[in-house]
């Protein structure tokens, strides 16, 4: 199997971040919710914090996109991510935020380019 992942984060805190952001949720309430996202997960917030939710199989291949400016995402789960995969290729962008790194042209060549030596 082969994946991509593009500024996915490490475990579900941006949903946590507007829940504190935009509604203004206390943070025991936010602290209460993590084991309960992590429940529909099948895993602990810890594992999910560490970035366990992405460990596979040794012979799996994963290419993982972060950009440096991405204030929705920390650009840093990149490489905890990384950590966790065997066989990740971890490709590191700036400039493009969070939502740019899908349509830049350079970055779509080299995801094509990942899964086509992957065939």
């Amino acid at each position: 199997m082969v994946g991509v992942c593009l500024c996915s984060p490490r475990a579900p805190y941006p949903l946590l971040q507007v829940l504190k952001a935009q509604l203004n949720v206390h943070s025991q309430v936010l602290e209460h919710l993590k084991p309960i996202y992590a429940e529909q997960l099948r895993m602990s917030w810890a594992e999910l914090d560490r970035g366990d939710a992405y460990r596979i199989d040794e012979h799996e291949e994963l290419m993982l996109v972060y950009d440096a400016d991405d204030r929705e995402i920390d650009p840093a789960d990149g490489e905890r991510i990384q950590n966790k995969v065997a066989r990740a290729q971890l490709l590191k962008t700036q400039g493009l935020g969070h939502n740019k790194v899908m349509w830049d042209s350079n970055v779509g060549e080299q995801i094509c380019a990942f899964l086509a030596r992957r065939q």
